[in-house]
This record gives structure tokens, C-alpha cells and sequence, in this order.
């Protein structure tokens, strides 16, 4: 495989990897090429044993071709699913040279006692943040005295997100607690208690349905976490970031938003209506105003795609050929585009097989990108553009690791949006990237009922909070 030579703003980034021994936070925007300074650095520095986390859809998508192309290595997968990933597990525990992956969700499962990595690279940090679960006390450590974390067991770390706080400045501390934790003493970046880390850097307000009484909701200086960092890479597609990029990595204009208002079926916002009451507490005869649980909002999503049944439980399925005034929308988009390639965006996989088959029927050439369960979903990644015209992609299954749809295609037509807003941001990248070279068309779908309209207004409040903190105070 050919090596790619890094841009010249991208050595900058390895050399100061290579001065703080490989340890650092890439918290650059989705698009800016985290993984190839991170290889290229590793490379460099001459580690022997490498251990990237990383999700299953980015090993053969983007870290297989760069760890190749930038080491002439082959990147072994470690796990128990066949004789090749059980012999990578066995020569990673035994210390032998080379390049590995592991998913995220086989390192929270598996013994890591005897994983002993010269180098760590978490790529999609955010993924294993939220501060006590599994998988961050088996990275950094919740508990001093109890955990064992491989951050004590790694020689340096490199931690990858243009997300890096997902949507909770909470989460920052894990962060700092895999990169430096022997800063752990009181007030410093990695401060081994977390609530006495978060009474000290964050605002908090009164809260009565909690154990503490106390909710923590922002940073109380924003940016000044970011800026005590000892190394921190970050490039902004088009906000000054350094001397590079005065207004950004990304030359071209950002994406043009075109929005639809598609009204519903009656019979869609009928099931609707249910499935809200369904999932509505009672005070006697008063319904209490709360949040809908996650499942009950994702089954409402997917019935704002198009007809659904519900049963007596509350299961939702796609009705036999299923009526859907956003899939029809989608479909006169894609037709008024005259031939060219389209990328369409939902959160459901059940909406995604729904919508290809409809663009299939319509007379176009679809494919859906769904899941890592799918073998072939290199290929059929690799054919949009010349095979497909269409590629209809689940949100969270593309939105890491997944390059190169930005060079067929500048449109892109969103049937709806995850309910995490951190797969949302990943997903915008994937035309509005490096290597485009069109303005993307970006086309978003809004149901008559406002449930779209709500969860992007909130989500678009909860980024703008935690892009104050992603960027250094001065």
C-alpha cells in the first residue's frame, strides 16, 4: 500500500507526540486525519507493542489501510471470535511486536491483566468516558485502591475524539485521568476523587431527585480545562485553530441546510399519540409531565418514518408495505439530482432497510450501510458511487472510521437524527471532510409533530454548551 506523506501541519502534531512521549490528547474536529499522526508518531518513536481501541467498523475501514500503508505491518484483531483474532490475543499477552485492535466492548469484557502495550491509541475516547462504567474504570481507574486500569500497564497513551466530552463536561475527567493521571492531587486536571474534581470545575444546581441533591451542568470556566492540558492537538474545520488554519481546515463553504416540513399520515400520528401514552406516569387521573424514556422516544422516531404497528406491549414494527411521506421526500430529492450520488442519513437500521427497499423500488441503485455485523460492508461501501447510487447509512454504523463517500457525493438527505448528538457530529463529517470537493447539500427532514425539530434544538443547545470548553482559554 502506498504511504501517505503527512500535510505539513500534521508534522507539526508528531513532533509534539514524539516531545511528550507519545502522550496527548487529538481532540481535532471529525475529518482532520487523527490516525494517521498517531501511527506516523508511533512509527517514529519505534514502539514495539501497539494496542489500539477502536470501534469494529473503523479496523478494516481507516486503521488496517494506515497502519499498512504508513508501516508496512499488518494490523492483527484481538478477540475470541476465530483462530486469527485468538492467536492475536495470545501474542499480545505474550508481548510480541506488532500492531493491534480490540473493540471496545471485548476490552471491557476480557482479563486485560496481562496486556502490557508500549503504546495505548483510544480511538472514539468518548465512547467509554462516562465516569464509572465498566469501560472507563478498566481505562483509567474509578477507585484508586480497587481498580486496576491499563492506563498503569501502557508505557504512553493517546487518546482520539473530536468529542471528547461527548455531551457532558463530566465525562473530561476521564479524559485526563487516562493521559496524566499522576496529576491526580487536588485541583489538578486529573484529580483522583471525581466529585471533589467536579466541586471544583464545574456549576452545579440543585437537584431533588438525585442522591446529592447536586446536578453538575457546565464548566464554570469554559476552555480552562483544555488549556491546562500538557499536550492537546485540535483543528477546527473552519474556526482559527493555529498558524495553519487561520480559518480552518476546511477551505470549502460549510454545508448548505435546506429544510423540509413533511406532514405525517394520520395514521402515523395516531401510533404516535399511543405510544405516548403508553409511556406516560399517572397521579390518578393527572398525567405527570416527564422525559420519554430512550426506547419509547427511538420507537417514536421510527414512527415518524413511516407506518408502523403496536401491540398491546408496546412493540413497533414497520407495517407491510409501509406508507412513508419522508422516505417519498427523500426519494424527489435524490430524482431532482438527476444521477448523482446521494448519502441518506436515519437512526434506525429497521428505517434504513425500509428506506432501500423504497429507493430500490423507485428505480435507483441502493445499498444500505447498516452494522458491524455486515461482512460486506467494505464493499459495499466501496461501490457507492459507481454501483450504488444510493447509500442509505444507520447514523451510528458510518459516522466513525468510514472515508472516502465525501468523493462521490456532496449530498445528503437526513431522514432523521440519532438521539445522541455525538453520532449526529460524526456523521456530518463524512462528506464534509478533507478530500471533498463541492459545498455538501445537506437536506433534513422535519415531521409535522415537532419531535424532530425538539431533539435538534436541544441537541444543538447541549453542543454549543460543550464546544465553550473544547476550546482553549487565553
Amino acid at each position: 500500500m502506498t504511504r501517505r506523506e503527512p500535510y505539513e501541519w500534521q508534522e507539526v502534531d508528531i513532533r509534539g507526540f514524539l516531545e511528550n512521549d507519545l502522550t496527548g490528547l487529538n481532540a481535532s474536529q471529525p475529518g482532520a486525519g487523527k490516525s494517521i499522526v498517531s501511527v506516523e508518531a508511533a512509527h517514529r518513536a519505534g514502539t514495539d507493542v501497539n494496542l489500539i481501541i477502536a470501534p469494529d467498523s473503523t479496523h478494516a475501514t481507516a486503521w488496517g489501510p494506515t497502519v499498512l500503508g504508513q508501516t508496512d505491518q499488518e494490523l492483527r484483531v484481538v478477540g475470541n471470535k476465530n483462530k486469527a483474532t485468538q492467536s492475536a490475543l495470545f501474542d499480545l499477552e505474550f508481548g510480541h511486536p506488532g500492531w493491534y485492535a480490540v473493540t471496545p466492548q471485548f476490552f471491557t469484557r476480557t482479563d486485560i491483566s496481562e496486556w502490557f502495550p508500549d503504546l495505548l491509541i483510544h480511538d472514539e475516547h468518548h465512547q467509554l468516558s462516562k465516569q464509572k462504567s465498566k469501560g472507563q474504570r478498566k481505562l483509567s481507574g474509578y477507585a484508586p485502591k480497587r481498580d486496576k486500569p491499563i492506563s498503569k500497564q501502557v508505557g504512553a497513551v493517546m487518546a482520539l475524539s473530536g468529542t471528547p466530552f461527548r455531551n457532558d463536561f463530566q465525562r473530561a475527567w476521564s479524559v485526563t485521568r487516562l493521559l496524566w493521571p499522576e496529576l491526580s492531587g487536588f485541583g489538578q486536571i486529573a484529580d483522583a476523587q471525581h466529585d471533589r474534581w467536579c466541586r471544583y470545575r464545574m456549576n452545579s444546581e440543585y437537584d431533588n431527585f438525585s442522591y446529592s441533591k447536586v446536578k453538575y451542568t457546565t464548566e464554570r470556566h469554559p476552555g480552562q480545562l483544555f488549556s491546562e492540558m500538557p499536550y492537546v492537538v485540535q483543528h477546527l474545520a473552519r474556526e482559527q485553530c493555529c498558524a495553519f488554519h487561520p480559518t480552518g481546515f476546511l477551505s470549502l463553504e460549510k454545508p448548505n441546510e435546506i429544510v423540509y416540513e413533511v406532514p405525517l399520515l394520520p395514521s402515523q400520528v395516531k401510533v404516535i399519540k399511543d405510544l405516548e401514552k403508553m409511556s406516560m406516569a399517572w397521579l390518578e387521573d393527572n398525567p405527570l409531565i416527564a422525559d420519554l424514556p430512550i426506547v419509547m422516544a427511538g420507537r417514536i422516531r421510527q414512527a415518524v418514518i413511516g407506518e408502523m404497528r403496536i401491540d398491546n406491549d408496546g412493540n413497533v414494527a414497520y407495517a407491510d408495505n409501509a406508507k412513508s411521506p419522508i422516505i417519498d421526500t427523500a426519494i424527489e430529492i435524490a430524482h431532482e439530482h438527476d444521477g448523482e450520488p446521494v448519502v441518506v442519513f436515519t437512526a434506525s437500521q429497521k428505517a434504513a432497510e425500509l428506506a432501500t427497499a423504497k429507493f430500490i423500488k423507485a428505480g435507483f441503485s441502493a445499498v444500505e450501510v447498516s452494522g458491524d455485523y455486515r461482512t460486506t460492508r467494505v464493499e459495499d461501501l466501496a461501490g457507492f458511487g459507481t454501483k450504488y447510487q444510493i447509500a442509505v447509512c444507520v447514523i451510528a454504523a458510518v459516522g466513525t472510521g468510514t472515508d472516502g463517500l465525501q468523493r462521490h457525493s456532496n449530498v445528503e438527505i437526513w431522514l432523521d437524527r440519532d438521539l445522541d448528538s455525538t453520532n449526529n457530529i460524526q456523521a456530518e463529517s463524512r462528506l464534509d471532510r478533507i478530500g471533498a470537493t463541492k459545498q455538501v447539500q445537506r437536506y433534513i427532514l422535519r415531521d409535522q409533530t415537532g419531535y424532530a425539530e425538539k431533539r435538534y434544538t436541544r441537541e444543538t443547545m447541549i453542543r454549543t454548551s460543550i464546544e465553550q470548553s473544547t476550546r482553549r482559554r487565553t
